[in-house]
C-alpha cells in the first residue's frame, strides 16, 4: 500500500511532503491522519480484506468498503512516518495491545522525552454494510461503540520483533463519540479540551446515534480522569447532530475561549436543519444563538469554518436559488 503526503502553506503552495509504502502486505483503509513536529501519524485499524466479497464488488453489488472485515486478532497499529529526510527514511511501526477501527482522530503531539501521543475515536468493531435504513435496536446494545482512545508510542522502546511499543488506553467507558475536534491553537500540541458529538444515553453498554454535543476536558496531570459536559437538544424535536466546529474568539488564548458550531437535523420537522452556536466555556447553558435553516439538511460528515464569505453574490439574479423538493422521507425511529 503506497501513501503520498502533501504539505501546503496558507497560500496553497506545496512546501513539503513525501512518499511511503506500508510494506508488510497489510491491506487497510486510511481515512485520517495527524501531524506532529517530526511525524505524519497514521493509525491502522483492525480490519482486513475479505476476498470472498470481491466478486460482489466487481459485479457492482457492494461497495469496496463492504469488502473490509473486522478482525479482532489484528492489533491496532500506529505508523510514524518521518517528515524530514528522504522517502527511504524508515517509518516507526508500533502495535498496540487492543483491537479497534478508527475513522477520525482527535489530535497528536510529541512529549519532551520523544514519546508520541495520539487520541482517536475508536470503534470496538466495524461493519461497513450497516446503514441507518437497516439498523435495529439490537445495534445500539454493545456492538461497535465508538469511544475515546489514547495511544502512546515510545520510539526508543522495542519488543522482540524490532517494533516499537504502543500503549493503548480507553479514556471513556460510558460515552460514545465521533467527529472529535480541538481548538486550532492546540493542533499538534498537548490539548486540554475535545469537542465531539455522541449519544445521549451515557451508559457503558447501551448507546445511540449522535444526539448530544460533548466537551471532554482532560485531567491536568498525565493520566488524570477526563470530565464530560454535554448539551442535548430538546427531546421532542428528535435532533441528530453533525460534526462540530470550534471557532476561536478573536484575541482569545484559551482552548475553550470561543464558540462551538454544530448543525442538527430535526427529524420531527421533516428533516429541516438548525445551526446551533454555543459558548465553548459553558455548553450546558445551551445555545447563545440558533439559526433555523429554510430547507432540509441531510446528515453529513465534515465541514469547515471561515471568517470570509466565499460564495457567489447573493444579490446576483443569475445565481441559482434553493428550491425545496415536494416531500422528504421521514427519518425512521
Amino acid at each position: 500500500m503506497k501513501l503520498t503526503f502533501y504539505e501546503f502553506d496558507e497560500q496553497g503552495r506545496r512546501v513539503g511532503g513525501k512518499k511511503h509504502t506500508l510494506g508488510d502486505g497489510r491491506i487497510t483503509m486510511v481515512h485520517d491522519l495527524c501531524v506532529t513536529d517530526n511525524y505524519y501519524v497514521l493509525v491502522l485499524g483492525s480490519i482486513k480484506m475479505d476476498m470472498s466479497r470481491l466478486p460482489s464488488y466487481m459485479l457492482g453489488w457492494t461497495s469496496i468498503a463492504e469488502c473490509f472485515a473486522f478482525d479482532a486478532s489484528l492489533p491496532v497499529r500506529v505508523v510514524l512516518v518521518p517528515r524530514n529526510g528522504g522517502d527511504d527514511v524508515p517509518a516507526i511501526v508500533a502495535d498496540g495491545d487492543a483491537a479497534f477501527f478508527t475513522f477520525h482522530h482527535v489530535n497528536a503531539h510529541e512529549e519532551p522525552d520523544g514519546r508520541v501521543v495520539v487520541q482517536t475515536a475508536g470503534w470496538r468493531s466495524s461493519d461497513f454494510s450497516a446503514s441507518v435504513d437497516s439498523l435495529s435496536l439490537d445495534y445500539w446494545a454493545g456492538g461497535q461503540r465508538s469511544e475515546l482512545y489514547e495511544l502512546t508510542v515510545d520510539p526508543r522502546r522495542h519488543n522482540g520483533d524490532g517494533r516499537a511499543v504502543a500503549r493503548v488506553e480507553r479514556l471513556l467507558d460510558d460515552q460514545t463519540l465521533e467527529f472529535p475536534v480541538v481548538a486550532p491553537s492546540a493542533v499538534s500540541r498537548r490539548h486540554t479540551h475535545v469537542y465531539a458529538v455522541g449519544d445521549r444515553v451515557h451508559d457503558v453498554h447501551l448507546w445511540g446515534p449522535p444526539q448530544a454535543l460533548l466537551k471532554i476536558s482532560l485531567g491536568a496531570a498525565e493520566g488524570g480522569a477526563p470530565s464530560v459536559s454535554r448539551w442535548v437538544p430538546p427531546h421532542e424535536r428528535r435532533v441528530f447532530l453533525n460534526e462540530p466546529l470550534f471557532v476561536p474568539r478573536p484575541g482569545g488564548c484559551a482552548e475553550d475561549d470561543g464558540w462551538v458550531l454544530v448543525t442538527g437535523v430535526e427529524a420531527a420537522a421533516g428533516g429541516h436543519g438548525r445551526l446551533y452556536i454555543l459558548d465553548a466555556r459553558d455548553l450546558g447553558a445551551g445555545p447563545v444563538a440558533t439559526l433555523r435553516l429554510p430547507h432540509a439538511l441531510p446528515l453529513g460528515l465534515h465541514g469547515a469554518f471561515t471568517s470570509e464569505y466565499l460564495g457567489p453574490d447573493p444579490r446576483d439574479a443569475a445565481v441559482p436559488r434553493w428550491r425545496e423538493v415536494a416531500t422528504y422521507r421521514q427519518i425512521s425511529g
